[in-house]
């Protein structure tokens, strides 16, 4: 496994998602201090990245930049989020 987290280690669910990754797989840690999506891009081929964690506001801007650039050459094969619990407005 070839992991990226692009989000703050203090925060409980990147940090618990590097942990797991590198206790129950040995996965290789790529560690973002801060979300570029051109840098993002750039890391997921050069290291050949299997699995991330990120936002969903991250994944729509990777997914607009790559609409943008055209296709990466390597792509993960699992990406994880989280989102908070929402509101369903009813009309």
């Amino acid at each position: 496994m070839r992991t990226i987290i692009a989000g703050p280690m203090y925060h409980s669910a990147p940090y618990a998602y590097a942990l797991v990754a590198a206790r129950a797989y040995g996965a290789l840690l790529v560690l973002e201090d801060r979300f570029d999506p051109e840098e993002i891009l750039a890391l997921i081929e050069r290291h050949r990245i299997t699995s991330m964690y990120m936002v969903p506001t991250m994944f729509v801007r990777l997914l607009r930049l790559r609409q943008r650039c055209g296709a990466v050459t390597i792509c993960p094969r699992y990406a994880t989020y989280r989102t908070p619990p929402r509101r369903v407005h009813r009309t």
